[in-house]
Formats: structure tokens, sequence, C-alpha cells
């Protein structure tokens, strides 16, 4: 049977990293005399495909929005690698995907320049020789800077315009913050908190538990919810080798409980295990209770960790 593979690789980053060979100051000074300027490219890591994503041809997309993005594409988390948060409202998001082949094939953006009110996207789509013993879904997925100026995006492949699209407007929202909750999206779970009986799930409420259960990864800086307004809720699923997202869907309270929505997202096969997580920051509201939901069905309910005071330093004024 084919197994699908993720494949925001190496390659990609190479591809990236001999375009990054050369400065924007360079690159301007270059170009002064035909009035472009070269933009420079961020690969945005650690996403996969979602699998009701149907590629018939060659793709290119222009994602305008925090919807748009999540309606396409997955978090491939684990606890080694670092996620690129996308921002819509300083970047433009895009993508550029190939239906799924046999052979290793590399999606490689050699260059975005601005051309007037233009941004041309020229990218190169290069198939290996080799033959695979699996099925891949090559993709790439990229952001870069957003200008005043750029009304127009286009997608060029060997000289030739693929698509083209209108520059979507500029979107405050995040990926990582929507519908009742904070998702913390660079967060993992200890593995000693883990078990086989999946899904794993627990409402945090003191920083005591907070720093035994979670650990940050190496790039990002340890946060300090307040505990007396704020919970930390979570779930993990059973490891698997399928491109897999524990997808943060709502929280809202209701009659004294607070419902979490979460929601099974796959892509492909992979040649590494996942164990799907999710971990948000919620208000404690008025709640009692914390009830967890997967695809709709409601799966557990917990209760809410009570208030813990903090104690004052020594040498504090009494209250």
């Amino acid at each position: 049977m084919n197994k699908y593979l993720l494949f925001v690789a190496a390659s990609f980053l190479l591809a990236f990293g001999c375009q990054s060979g050369t400065s924007n100051q360079d690159q301007k000074s270059d170009n002064a005399g035909t009035g472009t300027t070269n933009l420079p490219v961020s690969v945005l890591k650690s996403y996969f495909l979602l699998n009701t994503v149907e590629i018939k041809e060659r793709q290119c997309w222009l994602l305008p929005n925090a919807q748009a993005f999540s309606d396409h594409f997955g978090l491939g988390k684990t606890i080694e690698n670092e996620i690129s948060i996308p921002h819509f409202d300083t970047d433009f998001i895009a993508a550029i995907a190939v239906p799924p082949t046999t052979r290793m094939t590399d999606i490689r953006v050699s260059k975005i320049v601005q051309e007037g009110d233009a941004a041309n996207v020229h990218f190169e789509i290069v198939e290996g020789k080799d033959q695979l013993t699996w099925t891949a879904q090559p993709v790439l997925l990229f952001s870069f800077p957003r200008k005043e100026q750029i009304k127009t995006i286009n997608f060029i492949q060997n000289n030739v315009q693929i698509s083209s699209f209108p520059a979507p407007a500029p979107d405050g929202e995040q990926l990582n913050k929507t519908n009742g909750g904070s998702v913390l999206t660079n967060y993992f779970f200890t593995e000693n908190v883990l078990t086989d009986n999946a899904p794993y799930c627990t409402v945090i409420g003191n920083q005591p538990e907070f720093s035994k259960r979670l650990m940050a990864h190496k790039t990002t800086s340890f946060i300090s919810p307040d505990f007396n307004k704020e919970v930390i809720i979570g779930m993990a699923l059973q490891q698997t080798q399928q491109a897999t997202e524990l997808h943060f869907e709502s929280a809202s309270e209701e009659n004294g409980e607070i419902n979490v929505r979460f929601q099974l997202r796959k892509g492909g096969s992979q040649t590494y295990a996942i164990k799907p997580t999710a971990i948000v920051d919620v208000n404690r509201g008025n709640a009692q209770s914390v009830s967890f939901f997967l695809d709709g069905k409601k799966i557990k309910t917990l209760p809410m960790p009570p208030v813990v005071p903090t104690e004052a330093p020594a040498g504090s004024p009494a209250q």
C-alpha cells in the first residue's frame, strides 16, 4: 500500500540557503538599473498538506488569512521541531504543490522580484530520476514581506506565468489565537506525563504543575500564565506515523462548564512517529469543570483546579 510522505524537507531549506548568500542590500544595488527589488523568502516549517486537499495538477496558493491557511495545512508538531508562525499582517503567505509522486521531487523558489506593483515568484520543480518506495506529496510553504505597493502576486515557472492573484489585505488574526483560547504552539508535554491510555487530557491550574508537565522548545521563552485568571488545557493522542494535527477549534463557557473542542486533521504517512498534542491557554471565567470534545464527541470532563494563592515575597506588607 502506498505511503504518503510530507515533503517540506531539508532540500527546500538548502534551496533557500543557496539563495540567501546574497544580502538584500546587494540585491537591491544589483537591480537598481531595472527598478526591481528582490524580496527575501522564508520557509514555513513543520506543516503538512491536509489529505482533504486534492492535488490533480501543479497548484499555487496565496493564503490571505488564518482560516484559508487552516483549510489547507495542518501542524506537524513533534518534541524536536520548531513551529514557524505565519504573520498575515506583515507577510504574504504562499504555497506550491504538485500531485503525489513516487519520484523524489524538489520545489524551489529561485527568487521573488518586486517589479512596480507586482511581486513575481519565480520557482522551479525538479524531479529526480530515482524511484521511491512510497508515494510522496511535494509541497513548499513560504512567506515574503508584505509591501504596500504590491497589488498582484504572479507565480512564474521557467519564465512562464502559471497563476496570478490580487494581493490580499492585511489580516491581523493570528493562527494560534482564536475562538476563546491561545494555542501554545512551541510547547510540549514532558514524556513522564504521557501514557498509552490515549487520549490524555489535563487541566493545569498552577505554575508548579505547568513547569512539571510542559516543556518549551529551545528557541521559545518559558511563559508564566496568570493562573488566577487562566488555566492550561491539554490533550495528547496515541503515537502515529501519519501526519496528524490535533487542531484546537474553540473554547466556550456554558452553564458553569468550559467546553473545549478539538478536531483531528490528517495528511500522509511519515518516516517518523509523532504523538499529536494540543496545549491551549483559556480564561477560567466562572467555570467549575472542563469538558473535552474530539471531532464533536465528548470524551472526558475534569474539575476546574482551584486557584492557588501566590505567596507574597518575604518582607512585603500584609494584605
